[in-house]
């Protein structure tokens, strides 16, 4: 027991310092940062700001639609095979919005963003920490302020590429870090399940006679 135990908290805190790491650039690139781009395409393009602005609103109401149905994919197919095949395509669409150049061609791609991000980032740490502790509150706490984290690197980081090589580099560099960073450790440290590791649940939650009061 002692071996199970050791090896189950093991690997349930490699998980959550995986994720924690994964959503550091997560939420650096493809929540805050991405609204950075909306100003140069515009300026360079000659597309109004309000047009160009629409890409934000169909990204979000897409990404809503794969958050809701996480849950349930995550049931019914490895969540970690999801995670990296999404995680390729996206790769692949930043690519492809950065040599695109017209509203409805934006449009398309950032729909397909949308949904890719759902699966991969949005609802991505309670989906995965509620399976690997029983108290995951704290730990869903942490992994979420290393989000906010990452906004406060990544942005000035994003913005500063923009400004001296144009945004089409700046969703190339994008890519290059979700490919150097997110896509190895949703492919080596995301399992969904402890199961799949042949381990239990982690048994975090303080015993019930340390939190009440003693009564004499």
């Amino acid at each position: 027991m002692n071996a199970e135990n050791t090896g189950k908290r093991h690997r349930a805190w490699l998980v959550f310092g995986g994720l924690c790491l994964y959503y550091f650039v997560a939420f650096g690139l493809l929540f805050s940062s991405l609204g950075l781009f909306l100003s140069p395409m515009s300026e360079d393009l000659g597309i109004p700001y309000v047009q160009i602005s629409i890409t934000s609103t169909v990204r979000v109401l897409a990404g809503m639609v794969t958050t809701a149905l996480l849950g349930e994919i995550a049931r019914r197919v490895k969540l970690r095979r999801v995670i990296v095949v999404s995680l390729v395509l996206l790769i692949g669409v930043l690519v492809w919005i950065s040599f695109s150049s017209g509203l409805w061609e934006f449009l398309f791609a950032f729909v397909l963003l949308g949904f890719l991000c759902g699966l991969t980032c949005y609802g991505i740490v309670p989906v995965i920490l509620n399976q690997w502790f029983t108290a995951p509150a704290t730990c869903i706490t942490i992994a979420s302020a290393c989000g906010g984290l990452g906004a406060v690197v990544f942005c000035p980081i994003i913005s500063g590429v923009i400004a001296d090589y144009g945004w089409r580099v700046g969703y190339r560099c994008m890519a290059g870090l979700i490919l150097a960073i997110m896509l190895p450790v949703a492919f080596f440290l995301l399992d969904y399940r402890p199961a799949d590791r042949g381990l239990s649940i982690l048994e975090n939650r303080p015993h019930r006679e340390k939190l009440l009061p003693k009564h004499k």
